[in-house]
């Protein structure tokens, strides 16, 4: 594959990932249907705006050119922390948050934008 293909389809991934994240999140942060995850725990009731809020501002510092990398490392902490909520409470269906941290990893290591 050529260098020219590779950085577009870095940065295809890059722009995606981040704009996925970001529409996710806000509909985490934003919707008043709660789904039975967060509506049964009050402790639980109140961490999901901080993480929601969080993974919004993280996306948006994911995607914005030269904080790529720092944007990148807070999404991983935010996805860190949701994976310990979860499997804390009994919820091992942490795939697609493993799948999300390997394409940030991947955008931050190939990726053009460095912090």
């Amino acid at each position: 594959m050529s260098e020219a293909k590779k950085k577009l389809t870095v940065s295809g991934l890059h722009w995606t990932l981040g704009v996925v994240v970001l529409i996710e999140s806000l509909k985490l942060a934003l919707t008043r249907e709660e789904d039975h995850f967060f509506a049964t725990n009050a402790f639980l009731h109140h961490v999901r705006p901080v993480l929601a809020w969080s993974e919004a501002v993280a996306a948006i510092v994911f995607l914005v050119p030269y904080t790529t990398l720092f944007g990148g490392w807070l999404l991983l902490a935010v996805f860190a922390f949701a994976m310990v909520i979860h499997v804390l409470h009994g919820q091992m269906e942490v795939g697609l948050l493993l799948v999300y941290g390997m394409a940030v990893i991947l955008v931050m290591t190939h990726g053009e934008e460095k912090a």
